[in-house]
């Protein structure tokens, strides 16, 4: 019988290398005892803030729950350490403790994201996404067997699911065979060979990091293990502090979060600057239907393609075919849970942020007890280091615009489809035919001429080489780059615009920031803007008075007796009555009128009697 690796006795074997001499099949040794000092108590724990909104802490952050209702059942989660490993060998361990399924709403066109129940465990490095395995700062392996490097994956080990520990090995100790490798254990043994990391990774400290859907997990970092591996391994809480960095992020002020809410007028540069402004603070959580539609496209769920204009920067249009996804549910729920939550936000909603009233109402929200609630302005001209980035972008835009056609150019475009290769089929057989052809005087055997082919190759090789991207006098000028997609609908412009205006501390917010031009001159422009609006925007909120309602309704009388005779006429009963009516209108028309000639005649005869009387 085949022995596990690793397995007590330690018989089982694997060939070498050198000459087929037999070596243990588990390199990794006991770890040696270790006497330098340790981290804080506490210092090593799963972090409360490193992780997606929806993740709900639990257990003195030992078990981790996730939202899962109103559409956020087809969202993953991620939590990431608040301690990343620099070197020496360290563990890690998970557990599936529960997994529960999505609850689908009838008459949807889309069953959302497989698999439902989601667990991926691996290492990432600091600020990196929290969904691991997608991208080239994280290494994971999945409930699959899958593991995920630089956005590949392959089968590397069997299954593991609920009930079922999985130790997690990072060895990053040079003096051992297994140096700067991954390593999946479940309930002790192994069940995949140590995997390298890759060159991107290596150096860097790389934190325990669980990406997870539909599941309750029980995080494991320390310091004793649950499970025993085949040899003594440390875990990362029992780390010496020399190997390990600790993630510091920035303390907030007077023990607040913050919460900040931009200002700034449509297709004035508003989303690059938050995007900006993210970099720079990336505790700051951001709030918004953009935000949550680009969450939803990495968790796997997919989105309905549209001919037709896909919404505005500001409210995106989901179309995913998830009603709790596309009818705001996901949105009401965060924006209930957000305020719950010890984490600082900024909240890009452009045009309720404009308008007075709804700025009030999203401010109710997040309680000057436990939040400094700031107001940012960004009106006017901006300053060169945002002008600069803004350079940057266009500049970004352009090369990549110019690499996808030169990629086209060459043939790159993409997989072959099955037309194109219908209509290079022929091509091939005519190519094929001609081989057994003499070739032309004046030309050699392997075609036209040895100069005509280098020249053709070196068309090839410039047609594949992408231009260089420059910018244009008129692009280095400004001051905000042009999206693809306008940050409001002329519908959502024309409906509000008249509404906007500027933030005050009456409002409710501490602060209060115009950083890009002072007060004065960001309530002057944003005058000017609305009056310039009126002249060019179609009104959306005009009334009709008074004297048009009752010459309205007047006409609807009128249209209504019209249409009742109309459909009396088409009765032959209906109409001989009709007849005999008109008639008698008729009559009485020309009696009135015979009576009113023979009062005008009396009244023309007294007249010419009065005056042969004078």
């Amino acid at each position: 019988e085949a022995k596990a690796p690793g397995a007590a006795d330690g018989e089982a074997k694997a060939p070498g290398a050198d000459g087929g001499a037999a070596k243990p099949s588990e390199q990794e040794k006991d770890a040696a005892p270790d006497k330098r000092g340790k981290a804080k108590a506490g210092a090593v724990a799963m972090s409360s803030t490193d992780a997606t909104p929806n993740v709900l802490p639990c257990a003195h952050g030992k078990l981790f729950m996730t939202l899962s209702e109103g559409g956020f059942q087809y969202l993953l989660a991620g939590v990431r350490s608040s301690a990343g490993v620099r070197k020496g060998r360290y563990m890690f361990e998970v557990t599936v403790v529960e997994s529960f399924g999505q609850s689908e709403q009838q008459g949807g066109y889309s069953r959302g994201p497989a698999p439902r129940q989601f667990v991926r465990v691996g290492v990432s490095t600091a600020g990196s996404p929290l969904f691991v395995g997608d991208g080239p700062d994280s290494v994971c392996f999945d409930t699959e067997g899958m593991f995920h490097c630089e956005g590949a994956k392959k089968k590397v080990s069997q299954k593991f699911g609920r009930d079922a520990t999985v130790a997690i090995v990072l060895n990053l100790d040079d003096a051992s065979p297994n140096a700067n490798t991954i390593s999946l254990f479940r309930n002790g043994a192994r069940i995949c060979e140590p995997q390298a990391l890759p060159e991107g990774l290596r150096g860097k400290p790389l934190y325990p990091t669980a990406t997870f859907r539909n599941v309750t997990l029980r995080v494991n970092l320390g310091p004793s293990a649950k499970t025993r591996l085949p040899f003594d391994c440390r875990m990362v809480a029992d780390a010496a502090a020399d190997d390990l960095e600790l993630a510091a992020g920035p303390a907030p002020k007077d023990g607040k979060c913050e919460v900040v809410f931009p200002i700034g007028l449509p297709d004035h540069g508003f989303f690059d600057w938050v995007d900006h402004f993210k970099t720079q603070h990336p505790q700051h959580v951001e709030i918004s239907d953009r935000m949550l539609l680009d969450w939803a496209a990495k968790s796997g769920v997919w989105r309905q393609r549209s001919q037709h204009v896909p919404g505005s920067n500001d409210k995106p249009e989901f179309r995913t075919g998830t009603h709790a996804l596309d009818d705001g549910s996901v949105r009401r729920v965060i924006d209930a849970a957000a305020p719950s939550l010890p984490r600082s936000f900024v909240v890009p909603e452009l045009r309720a942020n404009l308008v007075a009233a709804e700025r009030c109402k999203a401010l109710a929200r997040f309680p000057g007890a436990s939040f400094k609630r700031r107001a940012v302005v960004l009106m006017g001209e901006p300053p060169e280091e945002y002008k600069a980035h803004v350079r940057e972008l266009v500049l970004a835009d352009k090369r990549k615009r110019l690499e996808e056609e030169a990629a086209a150019a060459a043939g790159k475009g993409g997989p072959p489809t099955k037309r194109r290769r219908q209509a290079e089929e022929p091509k091939e057989e005519a190519a094929e035919g001609a081989e057994g052809e003499e070739p032309k005087e004046g030309a050699d055997k392997d075609g036209a001429g040895g100069g005509d082919k280098d020249g053709a190759e070196g068309g090839d090789k410039d047609a594949a080489t992408p231009a260089a991207a420059e910018l244009t006098e008129e692009e280095a000028k400004a001051w905000h780059r042009k999206l693809p997609n306008r940050d409001l609908t002329d519908r959502e412009l024309a409906r509000s615009y008249a509404d906007f205006s500027l933030p005050a501390a009456s409002e409710g917010f501490d602060e209060v920031s115009f950083v890009w031009q002072d007060e004065a001159a960001c309530t002057k422009l944003l005058k000017d803007w609305v009056m310039d609006k009126k002249l060019t925007q179609r009104a959306e909120d005009l009334q009709p008075g008074e004297w048009f309602k009752e010459e309205w309704s007047k006409w609807q009388k009128a249209l209504q007796d019209w249409r009742k005779v109309n459909q009396d006429w088409k009765d032959p009963a209906k109409r001989k009555k009709l007849q005999e009516q008109k008639k008698e209108q008729l009559r009485a028309a020309k009696a009135a009128d015979k009576e009113a000639a023979d009062k005008e005649g009396e009244k023309e005869g007294e007249k010419e009697g009065e005056k042969e009387g004078e």
